[in-house]
């Protein structure tokens, strides 16, 4: 059935590519206009709709750059209810700015992050009103070519590679495969701990590079459970002390994280939402209702995205809810590695204002 609804869509997927294509030619020609900013530009990005592990990345490349640059972050806000340039409070909810901007928020508190549906303004905003800034790490923009950015890093999931996949309807990602051309790096993810060097060579080899692009491999580390209330931090080894999880995702892959949690023994109750799902009162009400019919000792998780729309609910209900928290690591590199190439590459950018 898959197959055939392939085979049914591939011509409308020829025409969605086709269209893409012709969007970025028509920016290469000067037909659009294409914006370059004084302030150095980092866009972490995919060609595939969600899944492929950008929050943690961004939060990854934020950690990075925080010792050696002034950095902010600029994301379209994905969900939020409001419009135009808006800075992020810590106090904000995921309605106001979007939940992955509100995470950024919380976890690195002295980083500015700003949303801003026009990629442009945003930068040009970010620029003009925190003059300080260094780099402008931008979430989610590969396909936002009005801005010409300075560093394009290309995410690929290891399990769903865009090398398999197609453009929609048929497949899932937002232009042709070859469109990875504009990236500088591409970053596969979600690898398994145990990837041979061999079996690298041969993702490398798929892939397909061009000679001045590189290929690095990451992997998830999942950390620590975090609460949402006035509740202990737990590790995972604390899980074997509960009977019952309930878990509740609104994520585009909660896959990996179940297999994670499947780990502990315990029974799972999964809640399973659409990505940057708003709970309605009345899903709020079943998770409630959910918990509280489980039996035994009980805990129930969530992802740390999910956490940011969650967690008043979490108070009001005084629900012991925690996110599961994440991490991400690069594997040994075929060449040079990631935190090295990526420095030494902003440095010809943006010098290094602290070592």
């Amino acid at each position: 059935m898959q197959v055939l609804r392939k085979i049914l869509l591939f011509p409308f997927a020829l025409l969605y590519g086709a269209l893409m294509r012709l969007r970025r030619v028509l920016y290469q020609q000067g037909v659009f206009t294409r914006t370059k900013s004084a302030v150095c530009t980092v866009v972490v990005g995919n060609l595939r709709v969600g899944g492929t592990g950008k929050t943690p990345h961004v939060e990854y490349i934020i950690q990075k750059l925080r010792n050696h640059y002034e950095v902010a972050v600029l994301s379209r806000g994905y969900g939020r209810k409001t419009k135009g340039f808006r800075w992020v409070q810590a106090t904000d909810n995921a309605l106001q700015v979007g939940d992955e901007p509100l995470q950024y928020k919380n976890k690195f508190i002295d980083v500015p992050v700003a949303v801003d549906e026009q990629r442009v303004r945003g930068v040009a905003q970010i620029a003009q009103q925190n003059p300080k800034t260094d780099v402008i790490v931008l979430d989610d923009a590969y396909q936002h070519l009005a801005l010409q950015a300075d560093l394009y890093l290309l995410l690929t999931e290891y399990h769903r590679p865009f090398y398999n996949d197609l453009p929609l309807p048929a497949g899932n990602l937002r232009e042709f495969a070859a469109e990875k051309s504009r990236a500088d790096a591409i970053i596969v993810t979600k690898c398994p701990q145990n990837l041979t060097k061999k079996d690298k060579q041969n993702i490398i080899q798929k892939i397909n590079p061009q000679k001045d692009q590189v290929v690095f491999f990451s992997v998830f580390r999942y950390g620590n459970l975090i609460p949402l209330n006035n509740l202990p931090v737990l590790g995972f080894k604390d899980l074997k002390n509960y009977e019952q999880i309930l878990l509740i995702t609104g994520i585009e892959n909660p896959e990996p994280l179940l297999l994670e949690l499947s780990k502990s023994n315990a029974h799972i109750t999964h809640l399973n939402f659409a990505d940057h799902h708003n709970f309605s009162t009345t899903e709020l009400d079943t998770i409630a209702h959910t918990f509280q019919s489980l039996s035994g000792k009980k805990i129930a998780i969530t992802t740390e995205k999910d956490a940011m729309r969650l967690r008043d609910f979490a108070a009001q209900k005084d629900l012991p809810l925690y996110y599961q928290s994440l991490h991400v690591d690069f594997l040994e590199p075929i060449a040079v590695g990631f935190d090295a190439w990526f420095l030494q590459k902003l440095e010809k950018i943006s010098p290094l204002r602290n070592v």
